[in-house]
Order: structure tokens, then sequence, then C-alpha cells
């Protein structure tokens, strides 16, 4: 069985009830002063690319940060839960 189907039946975007398609769920909420990076696409796709030429705090690049960390966030959650 694939280890997050054990750790996390319903997906990383699921709290009880209530589906999220935001940087937010069951494991963690990753966010910027309380402000969520929402799906880019439907599906709960999340894809932004990096802008080198930004400051890294503003858009797309505070949501390529907060993508990361609910990724990551979850993973390790997995890793530890299994």
């Amino acid at each position: 069985m694939v280890l997050w189907v054990i750790a996390s039946p319903n997906g990383w975007h699921k709290v009880g009830t209530t589906s999220y398609t935001t940087t937010q769920g069951n494991n963690l909420r990753a966010q910027k002063s309380g402000v969520y990076t929402s799906q880019s696409s439907a599906t709960l796709n999340f894809d932004y690319t990096w802008n080198s030429a930004v400051d890294p705090t503003v858009s797309p690049n505070v949501d390529v940060a907060r993508v990361n960390a609910f990724y990551i966030g979850n993973k390790i959650h997995v890793r530890i839960s299994n």
C-alpha cells in the first residue's frame, strides 16, 4: 500500500468533511501572514514558477514557497506516521 494512503487516507486537503483547495489540510497549514496559496487549476494542481527577477516575498515566489512547504511538510508527516 502507498504510504500516504495509510497516513492520510482522505488525502492531504481534507479535514473531516471539509475539503480545501489551498495549502491547508489535515496535517499542516502553509501560509504567510494568514494567506494560503490556492490551487492554480482544478484537481488540486499547485503549479507556480519561481521568478528570480522579483522579491521572494511577492507573487509568484511566495506561492512557490508555500506550496513547497506544504508538500515537504506532508511528505515528512507521511514518513514519520508509518
